[in-house]
């Protein structure tokens, strides 16, 4: 069953935080192999695209040497496998690290010579090759070559000596020729025949002796009157010389065969018989010498793979892909074929090789073959076919987990063949778990979205409109759901689906978040722009149902076309940051925005080490991959509506509910019902001057507007519109230090406010403005710490205000009932709008 992923990436639209995570990969399979040069061409060329077939393991070229030292490689453990013409070394069968000789390709051992001038076979008896080697017959007119190549009596100068070209004696190649003679002599009654001396190596005197059978080959295409021994591929790379040909050798029935690819399988039939016979051992040798079966090429090899079955490797993975390459080039008929080898391919020497692999383990007692259902046998059938499915790997020696891909409808739960449909959800705990999240988030986004929705009409929620709010919970309920839609079981539809619902999800959520930070940005940044219809709801909403869809289209396009996961990486959630960092100072909501972004950059950033950091090779790495992703959106979905809108539910407002989220605290503002029906509140204006408590500033006309009921203070002046908490602001009377300023009514204040401390100096027209000025402020202090609020001061007597700010109230109260209409600062109705219409008033009074 294919394991995804889909919500890490999907996460990946709305956070740019790049974690590089080390991957402590294991160990590549490598498989080492060496030995006889008569098969080196079809071993290398099968080593070689191995590695191409399976990338994931690392197959040595093929290193040429001798089938001697092939086997002591194998019994030393520099090889994995090796590749050898001879019988097993006697020392090397016993111990721990006993060696095997398995058949692998069967070829035939050409006498290849030549004779400028002559296109005829030669026939070479059975009492003459041996001649030849052991230096009897010196001229290619000998009487013995004479008896059946009459042809041969031109050749009669002394020039015309045989000339041997020979491999080197310890060559496997070599030694197979000394035991084919000494079988030849034995047949023949030669006494004192060398061949059947033991340990005899060839030595022919006056032989050139070539490093490899490709040498061997180039040296008698080159030179007259040579002869060698080539295995086939060679001798016909030189049949094209002049004068090459190909010997024919004298069968047991006395006709004269020579090699072919058929002459050579023939003689690998010979084989079928002694394999069915009840007293054959798999640990007989095998010798295709000399058969007596008609037409069978005489000198015909098998060459075999050697390996160590107790101990291929100390690493299981290159045990096993060791074990893999010996399976796959039996089954591969084309390389043996291509190099002029005879396959054993659905033969009985196959079989004999298979069989024996499939016995081996790498524990010393549980075969490796067999513990997976995609396990192949010898025959291409399997021992548990895959009923709806396939296996991915079409050779045997799998990993027990390994089981068949199954198509879509169906499922592996409790078998491994695909058999069982698929249910509707994903069997196991991860599932359960994936459920349970999904009813918890979707309870609290539906508490959310009643909780917003019945307290839509509070200021509180107006200041933050309440149709963003809810189009914000549409994108967590549609997040929500993607959990439900992870845990559904695999289809087409289900693939895709997994990609985009969170896709979209989050691309509405932070779309919106990010417009309504600009939107606070703008109007306190810019007064023009804050008059934009661009501004509405209505817009804005659209804006992040278009940037949603699109985010969801790239995503279905990513996986449909492309065919690779989505990273749709948009900006608009940490440009947010930026933003509302700076609307913050201003207007809580964006603070709010910022903690929702910081919070999401911490969860999915900690969601992607888990998800890069863990495999998903396994059902229950992929579960637990699965749970994290899901619990990374359940946290994201339920926190950040919680976040964002706490006065709904009731946090950090007061308990008339009537505070503001201003960047003010409003936790004990209060009104009366009356203003809460009629929208009026009591607004005290003041036209002073203004200027930071630094040397070189300089001042500004300011209007300064306290609403006590509200516990608000804002100031409207060039550059330095803000709003602020009235109580947690710090005044304290500038005194007058000389006798000018003495004289003049101007008073002045040093007021601290906002969050960063920044001072201020206001200067008032007279005395009696700045008294009332600190009368209010005194009035918000009391009621901070729950006194009766004014206690008879400026602040609750409106009686002792002077006319100017008795109409500049009215006129507040008006346009604030105005703005109280929308409560929406990023309606056309904004505080910009009411900053430009106070500074008008203020102008005319």
């Amino acid at each position: 069953m294919r394991m995804h992923s889909s919500n890490a990436y999907c996460f990946l639209h709305c956070s740019l935080l790049i974690l590089l995570v080390v991957h402590s990969s294991a160990q590549v399979p490598t498989i080492r192999a060496g030995g006889s040069s008569f098969t080196e061409a079809p071993f290398a060329a099968a080593l070689s695209d191995f590695s191409n077939i399976y990338p994931g393991v690392q197959a040595h070229p093929y290193d040429e040497n001798s089938s001697v030292l092939g086997q002591r490689n194998v019994a030393s453990g520099v090889y994995n496998w090796g590749g050898s013409d001879l019988e097993i070394d006697s020392s090397l069968y016993n111990g721990t690290n006993a060696i095997v000789g398995l058949p692998a390709v069967v070829g035939g051992l050409v006498i290849t010579l030549n004779l400028p001038g002559n296109q005829i076979p030669v026939k070479l008896a059975r009492d003459v090759l041996p001649r030849i080697f052991d230096g009897t017959i010196k001229f290619w007119n000998h009487s013995m070559l004479l008896r059946d190549n009459p042809m041969l009596a031109a050749y009669n100068t002394g020039a015309n000596r045989v000339k041997v070209v020979q491999l080197h004696p310890e060559s496997g190649t070599s030694m197979d020729l000394v035991y084919y003679l000494g079988l030849l002599d034995v047949s023949t009654g030669f006494k004192n025949s060398p061949f059947r001396l033991a340990n005899y190596r060839l030595n022919v005197s006056g032989s050139i002796t070539a490093k490899s059978t490709m040498a061997a080959g180039i040296m008698v295409g080159g030179f007259p009157y040579t002869i060698t021994y080539l295995n086939a591929f060679e001798a016909l790379e030189q049949s094209s010389s002049s004068g090459v040909t190909r010997a024919l050798l004298q069968h047991k029935d006395g006709s004269f065969v020579g090699w072919s690819m058929e002459s050579v399988a023939i003689a690998a039939q010979t084989f079928e018989t002694v394999y069915k016979s009840p007293r054959y051992n798999s640990t007989d040798t095998i010798n295709l010498y000399d058969t007596e079966t008609k037409g069978a090429y005489p000198l015909t090899v098998v060459s075999k793979f050697v390996i160590r079955p107790y101990n291929i490797s100390a690493s299981l993975d290159t045990t096993i892909a060791t074990l893999k390459f010996l399976w796959w080039f039996i089954q591969s008929p084309q390389y043996s074929a291509g190099f002029q080898f005879t396959p054993i391919f659905n033969t009985s020497l196959g079989a004999k090789t298979l069989n024996h692999l499939k016995t081996i383990s790498f524990d010393g007692k549980i075969p490796l073959y067999g513990q997976s259902v995609c396990d192949i046998d010898i025959d291409g059938t399997y021992r548990s076919p895959c009923v709806h499915g396939f296996c991915s790997d079409p050779l045997p020696f799998q990993y027990a987990s390994a089981e068949c891909i199954c198509q879509f409808g169906y499922e592996n739960i409790h078998k491994t063949d695909c058999s069982e449909p698929t249910p509707v959800f994903i069997t196991g705990p991860a599932t359960t778990a994936q459920i349970s999240m999904f009813i918890a988030g979707l309870l609290v986004v539906l508490v959310s979205f009643w909780k917003v929705y019945q307290n839509r009409g509070m200021p509180e929620m107006k200041a933050i409109s309440p149709l963003c709010c809810l189009f914000i919970l549409g994108g967590c309920f549609i997040g929500v759901l993607g959990i439900l839609v992870d845990a559904l079981s695999i289809s087409k539809d289900v693939c895709n689906a997994k990609y985009v619902v969170p896709v979209l999800a989050f691309g509405m959520v932070y779309s919106m978040i990010f417009f309504k930070s600009l939107r606070i940005f703008l109007i306190f940044g810019y007064s023009k722009i804050a008059r934009s219809r661009f501004l509405k709801d209505d817009v804005m909403i659209g804006a992040s149902l278009i940037v949603g869809i699109l985010d969801a289209v790239f995503a279905l396009w990513t996986v449909g076309i492309k065919k690779t996961e989505p990273v749709t990486c948009f900006l608009h959630g940490y440009v947010d940051i930026a933003v509302g960092l700076k609307a913050s100072a201003k207007f809580d909501e964006s603070r709010k925005n910022g903690a929702v972004i910081i919070l999401s950059t911490l969860l999915i950033g900690l969601n992607f080490a888990v998800l890069f950091g863990i495999p998903g090779e396994t059902k229950t790495l992929y579960q637990l991959r699965r749970v994290f992703s899901s619990t990374t959106t359940f946290l994201l979905c339920t926190l950040s509506p919680v976040i964002l809108f706490a006065p709904a539910f009731g946090l950090g407002a007061s308990p008339s509910g009537t505070g503001l989220s201003h960047g003010y605290d409003t936790s004990d503002a209060k009104s009366s019902q009356n203003d809460l029906n009629d929208g009026l509140v009591k607004t005290y204006m003041f036209h002073t001057g203004l200027k930071l408590n630094r040397p070189a500033a300089l001042w500004k006309s300011a209007v300064i507007m306290v609403m006590t009921e509200l516990d608000m203070l804002i100031i409207l002046s060039e550059g330095n519109n803000g709003t602020y908490t009235l109580s947690k602001s710090n005044i304290m009377i500038q005194e007058k230090t000389t006798k000018a300023a003495k004289a003049a009514p101007e008073e002045c204040l040093e007021i601290t406010l906002g969050a960063n401390k920044i001072c201020h100096v206001l200067e008032f027209p007279n005395r009696e403005k700045m008294e009332e000025f600190r009368s209010l402020r005194g009035a918000a202090g009391i009621k901070k710490k729950g006194g009766a609020g004014g206690g008879g001061g400026v602040a609750s007597d409106p009686s002792r205000l002077s006319q100017q700010n008795l109409v500049a109230t009215g006129a507040a109260s008006t346009l604030y009932s105005i703005n109280r209409e929308s409560q929406q600062i990023g309606s056309q109705r904004n505080l910009a709008a009411l900053a430009v219409s106070l500074r008008n008033l203020s102008q005319s009074n």
